[in-house]
């Protein structure tokens, strides 16, 4: 991703101009020195849009896992042993 990299010496100068971008940008604001990124800074509404959409793929990746943890223990068939046994034996197994 290509993007512009403002100096620490233009924060210093300008940051209330910096800060103004950063909220009515709708992506980050890359933050630097000696041309290498160290910091961003993005409006807050943003980040908690991105911090959301993080938590919605979390929470999916986690049912995903529990339908594919279901799906094998169906596949293993009835079994004469409590369930508790039953999934100590498959962790084991796994």
């Amino acid at each position: 991703m290509e993007h512009s990299i403002i100096s620490m010496r233009e924060i210093q100068r300008n940051y209330k101009s910096i800060l103004e971008k950063a909220k009515t940008r709708k992506g980050p604001v890359f933050l630097g020195a000696h041309g290498k990124t160290e910091a961003v800074l993005m409006d807050i509404a943003e980040f908690r849009k991105l911090q959301e959409s993080v938590d919605v793929r979390k929470k999916k990746r986690k049912w995903e896992e529990l339908k594919r943890t279901l799906d094998r223990l169906a596949s293993k068939g009835s079994q004469n042993i409590s369930l508790s046994e039953f999934v100590i034996r498959d962790r084991h197994a796994h």
